[in-house]
């Protein structure tokens, strides 16, 4: 929850748009790619300035958190679809009492195993 709740400050801020709009308007690869890692570094850098802020919670930005960042960065409407993804998301997980949500499948739930001690992610058919 603590990774969609930053993941949606982060995209609604004007620097984000900004990187968005100029890797959509590069005509190189190099440059884009230049970009994505400026973007990157922004991210991360927002997530250690929120620590500062927050000392109880020093958590790392986990890797998917920076992949679905970079992958929604790429272009316009990835950007807008990740928006509304995440949004989504959250519903999901205010609604429910999971802790986490797979970002490729959001109908997944953690449920226990036969052993009852280990959680595993299985995909839920709703009737």
């Amino acid at each position: 929850m603590e990774d969609i709740y930053f993941l949606q400050y982060i995209f609604k801020q004007e620097k984000t748009q900004q990187f968005t709009n100029q890797i959509e308007k590069s005509h190189t690869i190099s440059r884009k790619d230049k970009l994505i890692k400026e973007a990157q570094k922004y991210l991360i850098e927002t997530k250690k300035e929120i620590n500062k802020n927050n000392s109880k919670q020093k958590k790392k930005v986990r890797k998917g958190c920076i992949n679905y960042f970079t992958k929604a960065i790429k272009s316009i409407n990835h950007y807008t679809h990740a928006i509304i993804e995440l949004d989504e998301m959250e519903q999901i997980l205010t609604k429910s009492k999971q802790t986490s949500i797979s970002t490729t499948d959001k109908e997944a739930l953690w449920m226990l195993n036969k052993r009852r001690n280990e959680l595993q992610l299985q995909h839920t058919i709703s009737k």
